[in-house]
């Protein structure tokens, strides 16, 4: 015989649907220049789009690269050791590279972008402006 939950199921739903729409309304703030700038370097991107990432990071940047895939942009996960151990040599000029963050340190969010010409660095910073 199966138990009665206790808790209410309804009113917990509710909580968590409004809960996350405060998450996703506090993003707004960063949608800001690094944004578009991030955006644009994507957009002209003419090969794959490469994410990189360790440990959670890589669990998220395998569900990027898959949702890029399913939605028409060609990427690819690279774990970051690999990377740097060798494989970040197969990123080719027509190539948007971006390594995930560290989970939990906010100095390290946003992603960190290669241009399309090769060994070009620049920061797609979350700052604030």
């Amino acid at each position: 015989m199966k138990q009665k939950i206790s808790v209410n199921i309804r009113e917990t739903g509710i909580r968590t649907i409004r809960l996350e729409s405060e998450a996703i309304g506090s993003l707004e703030q960063y949608i800001n220049a690094d944004f578009e700038r991030v955006v644009e370097l994507m957009a002209a991107c003419t090969g794959r789009v490469v994410i990189t990432g360790i440990g959670k990071s890589a669990i998220i940047a395998q569900k990027i690269v898959a949702t890029f895939n399913s939605t028409g942009t060609p990427a690819l996960f690279m774990h970051a050791a690999d990377a740097i151990h060798g494989d970040l040599g197969m990123i080719t000029p027509t190539m948007w590279w971006s390594a995930s963050p560290k989970a939990g340190n906010p100095r390290d969010q946003g992603p960190c972008t290669i241009s399309p010409q090769p060994r070009q660095y620049a920061r797609g910073h979350r700052g604030q402006g």
